[in-house]
């Protein structure tokens, strides 16, 4: 029997993984591909195990999903990472001041509207004083970035996808 009954497909970060296989489980065709425009050796999920995971009843599959929902989740993804960074950097900055007995309490409100004061005050080292003038840019950059992602996502999109 050659004929392809299963494929395969193994999605990494550098390397994608192509294997088919007949309705026995026996490899038929394996490809190995990589986004720097040659196939990489360092793959170590041989192609037989690609094909069983494939065959197992309780596999979980990706869904397709247009370009219009990746670029929505894309949105989703970013926006998360901008609160993390930005939630880690209060933090960070949060810890710092304390050190130096400096404490604004839990809120990240009142400690992004102490930043610019704090920049100022004498009481602080020069060079911390230079550091929370940083973290407030960046903390601003961060916050006007997810400010923008929100409103363009409420905006309603005009712009039709072709369908098929």
């Amino acid at each position: 029997m050659n004929h392809i009954t299963t494929v395969g497909v193994d999605l990494a970060k550098e390397v994608i993984v192509v294997c088919a296989g007949d309705a026995s489980g026996r490899r038929l065709f394996f490809k190995q591909f990589s986004f720097l425009g040659f196939s990489a050796g360092r793959r170590t999920c041989p192609p037989e195990a690609i094909l069983s995971a494939v065959r197992e009843p309780n596999m979980r599959f990706v869904s397709v999903k247009s370009v219009e929902q990746q670029s929505i989740l894309a949105c989703h993804r970013m926006r998360q990472g901008s609160h993390a960074e930005r939630t880690a950097l209060i933090n960070r900055t949060r810890g710092l001041l304390a050190e130096f007995g400096v404490w604004l309490g839990r809120s990240a409100a009142t400690l992004c509207r102490s930043l610019p004061r704090l920049a100022q005050d004498e009481a602080i080292p020069p060079r911390l004083r230079r550091l929370l003038v940083q973290m407030n840019t960046f903390a601003s950059s961060i916050s006007k970035s997810h400010n923008a992602r929100s409103r363009s996502r409420s905006t309603p999109n005009t712009t039709r996808m072709p369908s098929g």
